[in-house]
């Protein structure tokens, strides 16, 4: 077999091309999944429990008819979420590092929620595309259609996956509520678990608009 030069030049850039794609292809395999992202493992039982209670003690008050719950967990007006709870492990006596990074852990994706909530209040979760459709039209007041869809509301509830211990009875919550333009707020909320109730240990507020 004559092994020319051109046919060394022909193998030596087929090899590369292979070389090439599966870069390609082991980059986009490893590649890191981002914050927007939603995935498909299900909310806990537990986690719902623990949102019932929250929901039920925050608005069972005046004039509020209606809780309005974003469809999939986040922890928003929170940047570098690692620091953030670090810094409040300070101020959230009881706060372990295991819950810590349980949170962490499933708070790295958004997760979507099912209409599980059981609240002595009506309930509804709200999609990010029905947010954009209200509040993303500059002719018009987003929050006053909002309120004009939604009545007696209180306004936009934002949650977080749960972070638990392994025994399940410390966990760890974000709340954020947004209720006009430039008025809303976010928490961190720590529970524990004593002969089967939850009961709220420490509230610790992270922004206030």
């Amino acid at each position: 077999m004559n092994l020319t030069p051109v046919y060394f030049q022909r193998h030596a850039i087929a090899i590369l091309m292979t070389m090439l794609t599966f870069n390609i292809c082991t980059s986009q395999t490893n590649q890191l999944p981002t914050s927007e992202d939603k995935i498909t493992i299900d909310v806990e039982n537990i986690e719902y429990k623990i949102f019932n209670i929250l929901l039920t003690r925050k608005f069972l008050h005046g004039n509020v008819q209606l809780i309005v719950v974003r469809d999939s967990t986040r922890v928003d007006h929170v940047g570098d979420l690692k620091n953030e709870l670090e810094q409040s492990r300070r101020k959230l006596t009881g706060l372990t590092q295991e819950v810590i990074d349980d949170f962490i852990s499933k708070n790295q994706r958004r997760s979507n929620l099912k209409p599980q909530l059981d609240l002595d209040l009506r309930s509804i979760l709200i999609s990010d595309q029905e947010l954009d459709e209200i509040f993303d039209n500059q002719d018009r007041d987003g929050w006053q259609l909002f309120y004009n869809r939604y009545p007696n509301s209180a306004g936009i509830i934002t949650l977080s996956r749960v972070g638990l211990n392994r025994d399940k009875n410390l966990a760890l919550v974000y709340l954020g509520n947004q209720y006009d333009r430039l008025a809303g707020e976010g928490f961190f909320i720590l529970l524990s678990n004593n002969n089967g109730a939850w009961m709220v240990e420490k509230i610790l507020s992270v922004w206030v608009s």
